[in-house]
């Protein structure tokens, strides 16, 4: 059996689907508790939770490499390839469609503190506690001394507590960002683009200017990117094609297909996008057909029901959760011998400790979800509720009906 046979991943996808569509999964239906007042997109709820998926084969895969050579490269497979960068591509599609949303439909006012505050609650809660877990485990594996200097360990200690505004380091001689399978380097993209709505925020101010703004710093995006094939400027391409979707659809320009006509086009695209390019970040035409499909789901496609089925949602629920936490699951179980020598006696053996792992991958970010991140999402609701108190008492005449709903929401 090839390692990188591509029925496998999605063979592991529908069981993963089959186990979430479970009655133990029903913690993960209360978890939705969105602003009213923000139109829903179910499908990229749907959507959300096979993109992490995606990413833990992405890196399920990396690791039988790593396991075997000592080398952690992307792996030979094209598609394997795209399973993480492409996924995450997407990923960074809809951060720009969601936020780019709602300053849309609150005519380009933008709260910039209560974003943050929204962010950090969003973001920090899970992030925290897997930092730090790792941290305490750094610490302990190296016998309780500190093996780095005092001020190596406190400026580690910090760039490790930033919520990923900095990128993950070490901590006491253990390669933390590793133990994660490398997956914060996303977030410090993530915060980049929330500094950047401040500046564009303006655009949405006046309807005729708004459309040929975003369309043309995509374009230029693009250009770019092709010309350099820097991966920076096609991460900026992919946050500012979710911004043109959400224009799109601000102005409800959406194709009047059938839902089965639009999944097929938007499966054309994502097939295109995984099996015919084999990475997404050295030129930017594989992003061009993610966003492709982008805007049919958005525009109705479900992909033959998929993404509108209750165990696609309870998965998209816990999307960030297994993002996150599967890293740290195969570094684990890894870390064990027995279980790292019984798992590459045979490709099939892998496979089958591959989707071993992902299961209980799954099963942590489920109880991160429930535990952690709804808690932390709750409480960052009640902080921006408290700060907006003053506020709207203040300007209520002027601003009712115009606020956009809380960041921390999404």
């Amino acid at each position: 059996m090839n390692i990188y046979v591509v029925w496998a991943a999605p063979l592991l996808m529908a069981g993963i689907a089959c186990l979430a569509a479970s009655p133990l999964f029903a913690a993960a239906d209360a978890s939705d508790e969105r602003s009213s007042s923000a139109p829903r997109f179910s499908n990229l709820d749907g959507l959300r939770g096979y993109l992490a998926l995606s990413v833990a084969l992405h890196h399920g895969v990396i690791t039988y490499h790593y396991l075997t050579t000592g080398a952690w490269v992307a792996p030979p497979s094209g598609f394997y390839n795209q399973l993480g960068q492409a996924s995450v591509g997407l990923f960074f599609i809809i951060t720009g469609f969601l936020f780019w949303g709602k300053i849309l439909r609150s005519g380009g006012r933008l709260d910039f503190p209560e974003l943050l505050v929204g962010r950090a609650f969003r973001i920090g809660p899970v992030f925290l506690t897997l930092i730090i877990t790792l941290m305490a485990f750094a610490i302990v594996s190296q016998g309780f001394a500190v093996v780095v200097p005092a001020k190596v360990l406190m400026l580690e200690l910090l760039q490790n507590l930033s919520l990923g505004i900095l990128p993950v380091s070490g901590f006491n001689g253990v390669d933390l960002p590793h133990q994660l399978a490398g997956v914060t380097w996303t977030l410090v993209y993530e915060w980049e683009f929330y500094l950047f709505l401040p500046a564009v925020a303006c655009l949405a101010w006046r309807r005729d200017v708004t459309m040929p703004a975003i369309a043309g710093l995509l374009v230029a995006a693009i250009v770019i990117a092709a010309l350099t094939r820097a991966s920076g400027f096609i991460i900026m391409a992919q946050f500012l094609t979710g911004m043109f979707c959400a224009t799109l659809s601000h102005r409800e320009l959406k194709p009047k297909l059938q839902p089965w006509l639009l999944s097929a086009l938007a499966a054309a695209c994502l097939v295109i996008a995984y099996g015919h390019y084999p990475d997404t970040l050295r030129k930017p035409w594989a992003t061009a057909f993610l966003g492709l499909a982008f805007y049919f789901v958005i525009s109705g496609a479900d992909l033959f029901g998929l993404l509108r089925l209750r165990a696609s949602h309870r998965l998209g629920a816990i999307s960030y959760d297994l993002y996150l936490c599967h890293g740290a699951v195969l570094a684990a179980v890894f870390a064990i011998p027995a279980l790292r020598d019984a798992a590459l006696t045979s490709r099939l053996t892998y496979w089958v400790v591959l989707a071993s792992i992902v299961t209980v991958a799954v099963m942590l970010a489920l109880a991160l979800h429930v535990w952690i991140e709804r808690p932390g999402m709750a409480l960052g609701r009640r902080v921006i509720a408290r700060l907006r108190t003053p506020q709207i008492a203040r300007t209520a005449p002027e601003i009712n009906g115009l606020r956009s709903g809380p960041v921390a929401a999404e």
